[in-house]
């Protein structure tokens, strides 16, 4: 161990207690005794919340010591506890701002989005530059298929936290999502460029390494790959790359050494069919292409790879059932890409998300029909609520 560290840890314990120690036992004046409260909240200390709570209880600064309070049930998790114990005669307070925040996020956590929607796009109307509040609405307009909108609130958190890479990814995540890869390409390298952690670094490479291989940049992908990656996904996406670029031998090696690790990975099985068609292996490219589609039946390329390679052996009977599959989810997912643009485009369509729930059903992707149940029963009650109120937009327009 560096003997400079072992005199410089023992500091990094007893500094921090030290601090807590005269944060907790100075006296607490009026004018920060709030702040104070909610430094110990981020700190997660408990015995310097509730020193906090108790001056402020006795000097009669009630609200205060009561929204102290439900910020650190929130820091907890403890969100119905907020909305039971915090007061909403605070929201007409000078403590406003954080109150509709506490309530935003607690709903959101609850999962009421209609009324986390109302509380969150209210703080941004009144308070432009509230950064948890816009972090919120991305998350939440993502995970209801709102891309354009949470697009926008994304754009806000770039602008409010210039250094934090997840607006930057999340934003790449919905454009190639929308096959705008070149747009996803900059949100991503913006990404890289804010340092994440490695882990995160890993997982942000390798869809940079996705957008790039869709666009045929194959030695850029190649070149941003990061070796910590799990072997499987570098594998497979370098096999892809080596095989675009004709290099078949290392192409071959990737696939391989993929195979080993996760023999049934379907972006890897996807690569060896190419590679054992290229050799004729016919039979081998078939069987390979039905074991794809085992666990994935709305890959239509690898049907209809399979439907062509039934043909040339001449097996019409097989030939003829695959086509017909074939066709039947080929249709299925050009509805589900123009289903996704109706949806993404227009956050109040209650329409096009019923549609994609059954679709998603019909596809066998079950964990996206939940996503869209959830989008559709959100936006039901997000419309008969603004019908009752007679408002046409809570959007974070701004």
């Amino acid at each position: 161990m560096n003997r400079r560290w072992i005199f410089v840890a023992p500091l990094l314990v007893v500094i921090p207690t030290m601090v807590s120690l005269w944060l907790i036992f100075r006296p607490v004046e009026p004018a920060d005794s709030l702040a104070a409260g909610l430094q110990f909240v981020e700190l997660m200390d408990s015995v310097g919340v509730e020193r906090v709570e108790r001056a402020l209880t006795k000097r009669g600064q009630t609200d205060e010591a009561t929204l102290l309070r439900c910020s650190w049930l929130a820091r907890r998790n403890k969100y119905d506890e907020v909305l039971q114990q915090l007061p909403r005669r605070l929201e007409n307070s000078p403590f406003r701002q954080d109150v509709l925040r506490l309530v935003g996020t607690s709903q959101f956590h609850l999962g009421d989005l209609q009324q986390a929607e109302v509380a969150l796009t209210t703080l941004v109307s009144e308070f432009p530059d509230d950064l948890e509040a816009y972090r919120l609405l991305g998350a939440m307009y993502y995970d209801l298929g709102s891309n354009a909108l949470a697009l926008k609130a994304l754009a806000h958190v770039q602008r409010l936290a210039p250094g934090d890479y997840r607006p930057h990814q999340l934003a790449a995540i919905i454009l190639a999502d929308a096959e705008k890869f070149q747009e996803a390409i900059q949100e991503l390298r913006f990404a890289l460029d804010k340092h994440p952690l490695q882990q995160v670094e890993s997982s942000i490479r390798r869809d940079l390494a996705k957008s790039l291989i869709h666009i045929h940049d194959y030695q850029g992908a190649i070149t941003v790959l990061d070796p910590d990656l799990p072997s499987t996904q570098r594998s497979a996406l370098l096999a892809e790359c080596h095989w675009s670029l004709g290099n078949k031998n290392q192409a071959n090696r990737e696939i391989e050494s993929a195979l080993i690790q996760s023999p049934a990975d379907p972006p890897s099985l996807r690569i060896k069919v190419r590679l054992v068609e290229d050799q004729g292996k016919l039979d081998i490219a078939i069987e390979l292409l039905r074991q794809i589609l085992t666990v994935e039946p709305y890959d239509v390329e690898s049907r209809y790879q399979l439907v062509q390679l039934l043909g040339i052996q001449g097996k019409t009977e097989q030939r003829d059932q695959e086509q017909a599959e074939y066709v039947r989810y080929r249709k299925l997912q050009d509805r589900l890409v123009e289903l996704n643009l109706k949806a993404s485009e227009a956050p109040d369509a209650l329409e096009p998300r019923r549609e994609l729930v059954q679709v998603c059903r019909d596809l066998g992707r079950l964990e996206l029909a939940e996503m869209w149940s959830r989008a559709a029963r959100f936006c039901e009650m997000r419309n008969n609520a603004l019908q009752k109120n007679g408002h046409n937009d809570q959007s974070p327009e701004k």
